[in-house]
């Protein structure tokens, strides 16, 4: 049932699944209140938003291009 729902296969399922799981680090890091953190979100950022640049996925691209500059801002 599944194949015919699902019949083609997920793009950069890798890097979206790197992002994911960097993403669950940075959170618990930022659980433990370590300043440090905001360079893993930073990277995270930018390679999220290059591949939703890849994907041409715009509104992705817009939420990561922001969280990139609210990054730099803040």
């Amino acid at each position: 049932m599944f194949p015919k729902l699902f019949s083609l296969p997920s793009a950069f399922q890798f890097k979206n699944s790197f992002t994911t799981v960097m993403s669950i680090i940075a959170t618990f890091l930022l659980m433990k209140k370590k300043v440090e953190a905001w360079w893993m979100w930073l990277a995270i950022d930018i390679f999220s938003t290059y591949m939703y640049f890849v994907k041409d996925a715009k509104l992705y691209l817009l939420l990561y291009f922001i969280s990139v500059l609210l990054l730099f801002w803040c």
